[in-house]
């Protein structure tokens, strides 16, 4: 009876996607009741009867099952070992093959499963130690401040589970084994084509530095205007993996599928940007910013009970509140305070903390996501303790869940586009417009337009970089964004918190080039181009553009102005 009930159940229920069933009281009867849901079900993928009394009939209802319903999503079935059991493992391996291989062929769209994950905030408020709590990492109490921002990794699974890793080129394999898992919710066939006609020409403006708010294909669905180059008689099947050679790839990669890969299908990438809290970086940071993210606003909670730093500590909070609210007006805003173990009373003091800011958000913040689940305005964490990391891991994972942002479904090859950039980074961190573009036509993107709305899509979502505020800009294509960043720090930093090579300035005859820059704010073109090398005009333009640099036309030397590197008297 109970059997039934859950078979029946089944029939109706389109979410359940594991169920458990070994060990248990299961006859033939059972099994075959089960087959009759099996027969329609589209949603379970792995079904466990191990050490139950269904016996080879029983089995062979449930083969039948399977290869009568063409949207079965088993991967797994899991019997007791029998020539039946042989039969359905080899055919659960072959059918998820099958689907695999048919992404890359099939006019199927699906979301890209990315966003980017902005942590701003004071210097000192442990935003660096919030990043690595949140990669799984152990506090670190020498850690040093960030300089300009790091960009790091994970691959956020569910209920917290967080796995630090380096953006890689398979993004088109996860998205592909989503498919072939038959997680219908987040894919769909793409309707009519629709023809191109006057693709769009950029045109730089010097008001516009990044690629303005991802508005999916300017309201078109993008197609393939022919069918995908990829030969599905060149699927080589090599044991329990199969490879997927493209024609006309020339990134040098094969997709395979292999069965590890339903771990990570439906997981969030998330690109976590840390800026530098001091304040000489946050000229440079509204560069970065983007309005297709969800934002950490951290702040060090023992500031706000301290009389002495209650007013400087939410002017910087006000700071990044306004900021967030120019820049990113529809992201997602979470107020994040460390050092809880630090509050002297304890949960009073939060609820004290709590009523502080929403009286300083008094403001309309409406991108403040609050604490539900303790019914406060911000997350309370000890980093030291990894207190209160689970539930904002989870908080976060909600909110992305639910960002419409996410959901986006882009051409797959859109991805093989992406991995086929991604996997130039072992040579170089950045690519020419006119690289780029001969990828892309590769991965059938074949029209300016839609090359556009790609490149912009991924810098939004933190896997590139991609500004546009110029001609130079928009020729260069960065894979590497920290890259960019580590570069754009070398010049835009601290000079006495964080200082550059002293033996190396004074061996180069720069010593005095060094100290006018950030003292007196004038940089020589001599000092930019011994830290920028062959790129410095590139990165002059982008702080020409981004009004962080202007041409200092007063004595013999080439120089520059760099406002942020002034001294206050």
């Amino acid at each position: 009876e109970g059997v039934s009930t859950i078979a029946a159940a089944l029939r109706q229920n389109n979410t359940l996607l594991n169920l458990r069933l070994s060990k248990t009281n299961v006859t033939t009867v059972g099994a075959r009741k089960l087959a009759k849901t099996v027969r329609i079900n589209s949603s379970l993928t792995k079904l466990a009867l191990e050490n139950t009394n269904i016996g080879l009939t029983g089995a062979a209802a449930l083969r039948d099952a399977i290869k009568e319903n063409e949207d079965c999503a088993l991967i797994s079935l899991l019997l007791d070992p029998s020539p039946v059991s042989s039969e359905i493992k080899r055919q659960l391996l072959y059918t998820v093959k099958k689907k695999f291989s048919d992404a890359f062929t099939n006019n199927k769209r699906a979301p890209l499963n990315r966003i980017r994950l902005m942590v701003v905030g004071q210097g000192k408020a442990g935003k660096s130690a919030t990043v690595r709590s949140l990669l799984g990492l152990s506090f670190n109490p020498q850690w040093d401040s960030t300089i300009g921002a790091d960009v790091s990794e994970t691959e956020a699974r569910k209920n917290g589970r967080w796995l630090a890793s380096g953006i890689r080129e398979n993004q088109a394999s996860k998205v592909a084994a989503r498919l072939a898992f038959g997680n219908s919710s987040t894919v769909e066939d793409t309707p009519a084509k629709d023809k191109i006609e006057n693709p769009r020409v950029l045109k730089p403006t010097a008001k516009t530095i990044g690629p303005k708010t991802f508005i999916p294909y300017n309201g078109k669905i993008w197609e393939d205007s022919q069918k995908a180059e990829v030969d599905t008689a060149m699927f080589v099947d090599t044991s329990d993996k199969k490879k997927v050679q493209k024609k006309g790839y020339q990134g040098g990669l094969d997709y395979e599928y292999d069965e590890s890969l339903h771990l990570s299908a439906n997981s969030l990438n998330l690109s976590l940007w840390d800026f530098g809290g001091q304040e000489v970086f946050y000229s440079m940071h509204h560069i970065f910013l983007t309005e297709n993210g969800v934002y950490l606003l951290v702040f060090d909670m023992r500031e706000l009970l301290n009389p002495q730093a209650v007013d400087e500590t939410s002017k910087y909070l006000l700071f990044w509140l306004r900021s967030v609210r120019l820049h990113a007006p529809d992201s997602s805003l979470i107020l994040v305070g460390t050092f809880l173990s630090d509050l002297e009373k304890g949960q009073e003091d939060v609820v004290m903390i709590d009523r502080f800011l929403k009286k300083l958000a008094r403001e309309k913040f409406p991108q403040i996501r609050p604490n539900t689940e303790d019914d406060l305005l911000l997350f309370p964490i000890d980093n030291r303790y990894n207190l209160g990391i689970l539930p904002l891991k989870r908080a976060i994972e909600r909110i992305v869940h639910n960002d419409p942002k996410v959901a986006v479904k882009i051409p797959m090859r859109w991805l093989r586009f992406l991995d086929s950039m991604l996997s130039k980074r072992k040579h170089t961190s950045c690519l020419s417009i006119k690289q780029v573009a001969a990828i892309a036509r590769d991965m059938g993107v074949t029209s300016v337009e839609e090359q556009e709305d790609a490149l912009r899509l991924f810098h939004n979502r933190g896997a590139i970089t991609h500004l546009t505020g110029s001609e130079t800009l928009h020729s260069i294509v960065t894979i590497r964004p920290q890259w960019l960043l580590d570069n754009l720090s070398l010049v835009i930093r601290d000079g006495d918190l964080h200082q550059l090579d002293e033996q190396e300035i004074e061996k180069a005859g720069l010593g005095e080039d060094v100290r006018n820059t950030f003292t007196e704010g004038i940089a020589s073109r001599d000092f930019l181009e011994f830290v920028w090398k062959y790129n410095t005009d590139f990165f002059v333009d982008l702080m020409r553009s981004a009004m962080l640099l202007s041409d200092w036309n007063f004595g013999t030397d080439r120089s520059y102005l760099i406002p942020s590197q002034l001294k206050t008297v």
